[in-house]
C-alpha cells in the first residue's frame, strides 16, 4: 500500500491563516503533495471481557446514539464553509459547501476512549452533494486537540484511508480500494478495533486493513468529513456505537487457489477410452465421462498433502454435452493417498449429496441426504468441506448439510471427482478450487437434517396409486400427489411409503384444493397425519371454505378434536397453504403459512408414521393436491423478545467470538438452539436468514417458552 506524508508548505500555511481569519472556523485546506512514511507492523489483539447486566443495558456498549433525539447533545451550528446538526427524525448531518475542506464533530461529553471497538453507519445524500469531485468521511478516534486518527471512505472512488493528524501534518498511514463500498444514498458500516498501538479496520463486515502506531493511546471519538475537489458533500451519520474491544475475525490463509484460466498451472490434459480431462479455456477445467458406471479423479498438480483445511469448489454440469437421462455426481476429493480418500459429491438430477470413503477394497457411503438448493444443469453450485482432525463438515451453497467423523485418513491430496451411474455421459466444468486454513462452520449455515422429502414429481418414490368406491389416490404428474373423495362424510389417509416411524420431528407440507374438481358447496378439510400406528394418530387440518383449523386425535373408538380455531390467512381454493407441525415429546406446535396458531400437549402417542389426510363433511366431493412433504429434525417453536437497549449477536457462544451485528429493544428473534451450558442461545432474527448467538439472560431476552427444550448446538 502507498504510504503518504502530507506537509503544509509555507504558502499553504499562509493560506490557512487567511482562511481562519476570514471565516473564524477550524476547517483546513486539503494538504499538498504527499510524501511516503514507513508503516509499522500490527500485533495480535486480545479478547473482550465477559458480559454483565450493568446499567448500560448491554454487556459491552460504552456509548450509542442513533441521532433520533437532539437532546443527546451533538453540536448544531452553521459556518461559512459547512454546517452540522440533527437531520430529524433519524440522522446527524454534516455538509461541507466548498472544496479542500474538512471538519470533525466529537461525542458531546468529550469522553476519552482507549481500547475499544467503534462502529458507525453512514451514507452520502446524492441530492445535496455535488455531481462531480471526490470527498471522504468516517470516524475519528483517540483525538486530543489536533492529534487524532481517522478511518474514512470515498463512495466515488471506492477508496479507504487511515489518517493520522498532528499539529503540523495530516498523514495517510495506509489506504486501499474496497469494492463493497456502496454508491451514494446507501449506508456503509465502518468498524475500527483499537487495542494499544494496533488498529484493525472493517468495511461492511470485511477486514480491509491493519495498522500499528503508538503515538496516541486514548482520546475522543467523533465524525469526520473532508472534501477534496468536490465543491460540496452532504453526509448522513445514521448511528455511532462505541463498545468494549472485540477481536477481529482472523483471515484464513489461502493454501492453494486456481480459477483454471491459465493452463500453465499444470493440471493434466489427457484423453482416455472412457473419459477426458483438460482446460476448457478461457475459464474452466472440464472432466467428461463417456460411459455409465465409471468414475475418475484428478488431483492438485503438485500433489501436496493437506490435513486440517477448508476446501471450496465451484462446479456445474454442461447440459449440452451431458446425456439427457441417467444419474451422475461430482465434487471434491480430499485426504487422498493412493486408493484411500474421502469425497463430497452432489447430483443435480436427484438433488442428492454423498460423503464417500474409498479404500483399496470398496467405495462406501458414509452419509447422504437431499438438498433442494442444488441447482439444475447449467448453473453453478458451491461445495465446501471443513476438515478438522476426524471431523468433517459439508456445505452446499453456503448451507451446512451434513457432518461426519472418521479417523482413518489424517491427510492427503485434494482434487476433483466425477462419477456416472446409469447416465451414458456427463460433462462437468470446475470453475474454481480453493484450499485454505481450516475455517469453522459459521452459525448462519446451520440447518436441520432432512429426514424425508418428496415433491411428488417422480412416481418411483412409491406413494400408493389406487381407486376405491369413495375415493382415489395417486400421482398427478408432473408435480402433485392427489387425493379425491367423491362422497360426503368420508375420510382417508395415505402414509409415507417406507412406513417409517418418527418421534420428535418438524413436518411441513404445501397443499391446495382444486376448485374445478371440488363440489361447489359443502365443507371439507385436509392436512398432515403424524405419529400414526394403526387407528391411533394425530392430525392437523384446515378448511379453505370456513378458514377453520383443527388438531385431531384418532383412537380405535373415536376421532376427537384436541383444539380448533380460525385463521384468516388460510387461502381460498386453488392457492397453496403451508402447514407445519413441530412435535417434541408430548408438546406440539402448529403453524399455518409461517404463523404459530396453536399449541397442544398429549402424551399418548410417542412415535409413528407420517402421512396425508383428507376428510369431507357435507361436501359431496373434494379434490386435494399435495405439493410437497418434508420431515426434518425437530425445530423448536419459540419466540423471544429483546429486552436490552442493544444486544450483541455473536458468531459463537462466548465473548471470545466477535459481534457482527446488534439487536435493539423490541426486536423479535427465533431461538434455534442453546449452548451446552445454557448460557447462550443461537437465534435467527425475524424476517432474516442471518443466525448468531446471544447471551441468555432475563435482562437481555425473554422467551415465550422454556429454552431448555431447545436442542444443544455447538458453534
Amino acid at each position: 500500500m502507498r504510504n503518504q506524508r502530507i506537509y503544509f508548505s509555507r504558502w499553504s500555511m499562509l493560506a490557512l491563516i487567511f482562511i481562519l481569519i476570514t471565516t473564524g472556523c477550524a476547517g483546513n485546506v486539503n494538504p499538498s503533495t504527499p510524501t511516503p512514511i514507513p508503516a509499522a507492523s500490527p500485533s495480535p489483539v486480545a479478547i473482550e471481557a465477559s458480559p454483565t447486566s450493568e446499567q448500560i443495558a448491554n454487556e459491552n456498549v460504552l456509548y450509542q446514539d442513533d441521532f433520533t433525539n437532539p437532546a443527546t447533545g451533538w453540536t448544531e451550528e452553521k459556518f461559512d464553509n459547512y454546517f452540522i446538526g440533527y437531520h430529524e427524525p433519524e440522522y446527524y448531518h454534516v455538509e461541507i459547501t466548498g472544496s479542500n475542506y474538512k471538519t470533525s464533530v466529537f461525542e458531546p461529553e468529550k469522553r476519552s476512549f482507549g481500547d475499544v471497538t467503534i462502529e458507525m453507519k453512514v451514507l452520502t445524500v446524492s441530492a445535496k452533494t455535488a455531481a462531480e469531485g471526490d470527498f471522504n468521511y468516517g470516524a475519528v478516534f483517540r483525538r486530543s486537540g489536533d492529534q487524532y486518527y481517522a478511518f474514512t471512505i470515498s463512495p466515488r472512488t471506492k477508496k479507504w484511508y487511515v489518517l493520522k493528524s498532528s499539529p503540523n501534518e495530516l498523514v495517510v498511514l495506509t489506504e486501499g480500494t474496497e469494492e463493497t463500498i456502496h454508491d451514494l444514498d446507501v449506508d456503509d458500516t465502518l468498524r475500527m478495533d483499537a487495542q494499544g498501538s494496533d488498529f484493525f479496520f472493517h468495511i461492511n463486515d470485511r477486514l480491509v486493513g491493519q495498522v500499528s502506531d503508538a503515538d496516541y493511546a486514548s482520546g475522543e471519538v467523533g465524525l469526520y468529513v473532508q472534501t477534496v475537489d468536490t465543491p460540496g458533500a452532504h453526509i448522513h451519520f445514521d448511528s455511532l456505537i462505541i463498545r468494549d474491544l472485540e477481536s477481529p475475525q482472523p483471515e484464513q490463509a489461502v493454501l492453494f487457489q486456481d480459477d483454471f484460466a491459465n493452463p500453465a498451472t499444470g493440471w493434466p490434459e489427457e484423453k482416455f477410452d472412457n473419459y477426458f480431462i483438460g482446460y476448457h479455456e478461457p475459464e474452466y477445467y472440464h472432466v467428461e465421462i463417456t460411459s455409465p458406471n465409471y468414475k475418475t479423479s484428478v488431483f492438485e498438480p503438485e500433489k501436496r498433502s493437506f490435513g486440517d483445511a477448508t476446501i471450496e469448489a465451484k462446479v456445474f454440469t454442461v447440459s449440452a454435452k451431458t446425456a439427457v437421462e441417467g444419474d451422475f455426481n461430482y465434487g471434491a476429493v480430499f485426504r487422498r493417498s493412493g486408493d484411500q480418500y474421502y469425497a463430497f459429491t452432489i447430483s443435480p438430477r436427484t438433488k442428492k449429496w454423498y460423503v464417500l470413503k474409498s479404500s483399496p477394497n470398496a467405495l462406501t457411503i458414509l452419509k447422504e441426504g437431499m438438498e433442494a438448493s442444488i441447482h439444475d444443469l447449467g448453473a453453478e453450485d458451491i461445495l465446501r468441506v471443513d476438515a478438522l482432525g476426524s471431523d468433517f463438515f459439508f456445505h452446499i451453497n453456503d448451507r451446512l448439510v451434513g457432518q461426519v467423523s472418521d479417523p482413518d485418513y489424517a491427510s492427503g491430496e485434494v482434487g476433483l471427482y466425477v462419477q456416472t451411474f446409469d447416465s451414458p455421459g456427463a460433462h462437468i466444468h470446475f470453475d474454481t478450487l480453493t484450499i485454505r486454513d481450516f475455517e469453522a462452520p459459521q452459525p448462519s449455515q446451520s440447518e436441520l437434517a432432512v429426514l424425508y422429502q418428496d415433491d411428488f414429481t417422480n412416481p418411483v418414490t412409491g406413494w400408493a396409486e389406487k381407486k376405491f368406491d369413495n375415493y382415489f389416490i395417486g400421482y398427478h404428474e408432473p408435480e402433485y400427489y392427489h387425493v379425491e373423495i367423491t362422497s360426503p362424510n368420508y375420510k382417508t389417509s395415505v402414509f409415507e411409503p417406507e412406513k417409517r416411524s418418527f418421534g420428535d420431528a418438524t413436518i411441513e407440507m404445501k397443499v391446495l384444493t382444486v376448485s374445478a374438481k371440488t363440489a361447489a358447496e359443502g365443507d371439507f378439510n385436509y392436512g398432515a397425519v403424524f405419529r400414526r400406528s394403526g387407528d391411533q394418530y394425530y392430525a392437523f387440518t384446515i378448511s379453505p371454505r370456513t378458514k377453520k383449523w383443527s388438531v385431531l386425535k384418532s383412537s380405535p373408538n373415536a376421532l376427537t378434536i384436541l383444539k380448533e380455531g380460525t385463521e384468516e390467512s388460510i387461502h381460498d381454493l386453488d392457492t397453496e397453504d403451508i402447514l407445519r407441525v413441530d412435535a417434541q415429546g408430548s408438546d406440539f406446535f402448529f403453524y399455518i403459512n409461517d404463523k404459530l396458531v396453536s399449541q397442544a400437549s398429549d402424551s399418548d402417542y410417542a412415535v409413528g408414521e407420517v402421512g396425508l389426510y383428507v376428510q369431507t363433511f357435507d361436501s359431496p366431493g373434494a379434490h386435494i393436491h399435495f405439493d410437497n412433504l418434508t420431515i426434518q429434525e425437530f425445530k423448536a417453536s419459540l419466540s423471544c423478545n429483546v429486552n436490552a437497549l442493544t444486544l450483541n449477536v455473536r458468531s459463537g457462544p462466548s465473548t471470545s467470538f466477535s459481534s457482527f451485528t446488534f439487536l435493539s429493544n423490541g426486536d423479535i428473534i427465533e431461538p434455534l438452539g442453546r449452548s451446552p451450558d445454557g448460557n447462550w442461545i443461537r437465534i435467527r432474527v425475524e424476517g432474516s436468514e442471518n443466525e448468531g448467538w446471544v447471551f441468555n439472560s432475563a435482562g437481555f431476552v425473554s422467551c415465550d417458552g422454556d429454552v431448555d427444550i431447545l436442542p444443544v448446538l455447538n458453534p
